[in-house]
């Protein structure tokens, strides 16, 4: 009954507003049908802030290098036991002419920034994640994957749980905390990154 005289009084109110701001093309077409508003409505899309850029092989490279040991903690140790970590990542190589070069065979990298609240499903990852696995092992691949979750909040300690009883051949989840400066670093390293936030009105990201 609650939500029923809330949106009553939204679509009473919404009319009378001199403007209205919307974050996706989606909301604006919400507020057009259920809230009877035909004008007036600007869309403002997000922009990523400056700190958010492309990344040269050689920043990605010293930026690896330096949490390398943080971020790999849950890979099988045959992923990176031969390595020379002087000069070596998972992903990145100084050569023997000194030039940085993705290395063969690297694991993909995945990334996703979370608050670990109800806002954001991250059961509906792992749960991909354990298909994904379970496909690469059925078509006998040699991929593998490793997934960077970075962040704080209430139910990261319930989630690492889940994590830790996971059976996963060819991919690794590592949860970490990065300072602000590097994740916009981190995510320019990665080859995908995932968002799970929804919204309360379930059309906004």
């Amino acid at each position: 009954i609650f939500r029923t005289i809330a949106k009553r009084y939204e679509q009473f109110m919404a009319p009378l507003a001199n403007g209205h701001l919307c974050v996706t093309q989606a909301m604006k077409d919400h507020l057009k049908v259920e809230m009877n508003v035909n004008e007036n409505i600007s869309v403002l899309y997000d922009c990523p802030p400056s700190m958010f850029r492309y990344m040269s092989l050689d920043e990605q490279h010293h930026f690896l290098l330096r949490i390398h040991a943080e971020l790999c903690a849950a890979c099988p140790q045959s992923w990176y036991n031969h390595l020379d970590p002087s000069r070596q990542t998972l992903f990145t190589e100084e050569t023997r002419s000194g030039t940085i070069a993705l290395r063969r065979g690297r694991p993909a990298l995945v990334t996703s920034s979370t608050s670990w609240t109800i806002d954001e499903d991250f059961g509906i990852l792992l749960d991909a994640l354990v298909l994904l696995d379970e496909r690469l092992s059925n078509q006998d691949s040699s991929l593998k994957i490793l997934v960077a979750v970075t962040g704080k909040g209430p139910m990261k300690t319930l989630y690492e749980k889940q994590i830790s009883k996971l059976v996963l051949h060819h991919v690794a989840v590592q949860t970490l905390w990065l300072e602000p400066a590097d994740y916009p670093q981190l995510l320019a390293c990665a080859d995908v990154g995932v968002s799970l936030h929804t919204s309360t009105s379930g059309l906004d990201l």
